[in-house]
């Protein structure tokens, strides 16, 4: 048994510096604008990194939604981990500061660490459950669990924290064994029954329903924070990567490109990048030399594009800066079907090419070099 009470500060602070670590020798192989691709630093941080943080998980992470639980994980150290995977997300995908956590964890399709904690967890304790001998492909359930307790009357007992995760743990057994059954090609009833008595079949069938249930939730969390942040927001524009659901989707479109192109594709998407709009929102200085005189002061950057509009954006660059004109037709050329809902998204590497070498953005002056519209800038 645990007791409640148990504080688990000391082994987060250890996770803490193990991945610190790790983020270290990632650091080596890999930086916003060299290294390995952005798919192959998101499996490192799969297999190498996000197993530290949940090594014996079950021990520690408890937390349920919807309550019902007087012992879950305190939200400072629910608040710790987000802000360690938040570490981890902005390193692989080379966003600049003030990037939002959910974007990032939607644009690189990984789930929320309370999420992923949870499927682990959850499903850990649902291969652990020895099966039923009334199981819910009989015509009636049990009437009561292997303790006795009776199912119409479970509200009723004083249950311990154990109890509340092993019911659901049964929950998700259930509808493993229930999704199971519906694909399952086998002749007849019998070899049902004898495949998911299988613990190979049947733990395979409960690690997929977990994630379908995890990929259900970070959904939700992503409408949740839409809605959250139209509230929130007094312009009804939006990036692009906040007009779209969750899913695999966002991450396809960084498919084939190297470190540089996935990471401005990101900031693209985003609208998270060194343009001046962006800049004056996160009060960023930059020094200026006073007329007539070497003093040099420092100012907060003026949202101001370079043709005179008031707000130097993504959007605007792309689709009407008029110092940008001629360049544009050169993109248009190449796109041939000059949309914003394509541009980034199924033509998003041709923008990331366009983009690296008129935004003019230093972050990207050697990786510009390599641009297919290098040529046509006149080699500048």
């Amino acid at each position: 048994m645990l007791d409640p009470k148990m504080s688990f500060e000391h082994h987060l602070t250890l996770i803490e510096e193990k991945v610190t670590t790790a983020l270290r020798y990632q650091s080596r192989i890999s930086g916003a604008n060299w290294g390995i691709t952005l798919d192959k630093s998101r499996q490192y941080y799969i297999c190498k990194i996000r197993p530290i943080i949940s090594y014996a998980c079950p021990a520690w992470f408890v937390s349920l939604t919807g309550g019902g639980l007087q012992c879950s994980l305190p939200k400072p150290q629910i608040a710790r981990l987000r802000k360690l995977q938040y570490k981890c997300i902005m390193l692989l995908s080379g966003s600049i500061r003030g990037t939002s956590h959910d974007v990032l964890e939607k644009e690189c399709h990984l789930d929320s660490i309370e999420v992923f904690l949870y499927r682990m967890s959850i499903s850990i304790r649902a291969k652990a459950l020895k099966m039923r001998t009334y199981d819910f492909w009989f015509e009636y359930e049990a009437r009561a669990y292997e303790d006795g307790r009776l199912h119409d009357k479970y509200g009723q007992y004083n249950n311990s924290a154990f109890e509340i995760l092993d019911s659901r743990a049964r929950g998700l057994v259930k509808a493993a064994g229930l999704r199971f059954r519906a694909t399952w090609k086998g002749p007849c009833e019998t070899t049902v029954l004898q495949a998911w008595r299988n613990p190979v079949n049947r733990n395979k069938a409960i690690e997929q329903q977990a994630i379908m249930q995890a990929a259900e939730e970070s959904a939700k969390g992503w409408k949740a924070y839409l809605k959250k942040r139209l509230d929130k927001q007094t312009s009804t524009y939006r990036p692009l990567a906040l007009t779209e659901g969750w899913g695999a989707e966002s991450l396809a479109y960084y498919k084939g490109m190297t470190r540089p192109e996935s990471t401005l594709g990101m900031q693209l998407r985003t609208e998270c990048i060194g343009l001046n709009g962006y800049l004056n929102k996160c009060n960023v200085m930059r020094d200026v030399t006073l007329p007539g005189s070497n003093e040099v002061v420092r100012v907060r950057v003026e949202a101001t594009c370079t043709c005179g509009h008031p707000n130097q954006t993504v959007y605007h660059m792309f689709m009407h800066c008029p110092d940008l004109h001629d360049a544009r037709l050169l993109l248009i050329r190449e796109v041939k079907h000059f949309r914003w809902e394509t541009l980034l998204t199924t033509d998003l590497k041709v923008a990331v090419h366009w983009a690296m070498v008129y935004f003019r953005l230093e972050q990207f002056a050697l990786a510009r070099l390599d641009s297919m519209f290098y040529f046509n800038a006149g080699g500048s």
